[in-house]
């Protein structure tokens, strides 16, 4: 699939697990968000900050492994 559709699809299924799928700083910060769009940008920060080689092992993990 292409590296876009991948990360999106990453962003949700992080967002669909909470903190649980997060580092230890973006769970924080999960954790003190106002409101489910600031959860959301909690999750966008945190796909953001991968390496492509993560983010691809952290999809395999929660998204393309599930399938």
């Amino acid at each position: 699939i292409a590296q876009r559709q991948r990360l999106g699809e990453l962003v949700l299924a992080i967002a669909d697990r909470g903190e649980v799928a997060l580092e230890p700083h973006f769970a924080a910060s999960w954790r003190e968000a106002a409101d489910d769009d600031a959860r959301f940008r909690v999750a966008v920060d945190q796909v953001a900050s991968l390496t492509d080689k993560s983010a691809y092992n952290l999809h395999h993990k929660l998204v393309a492994s599930k399938g």
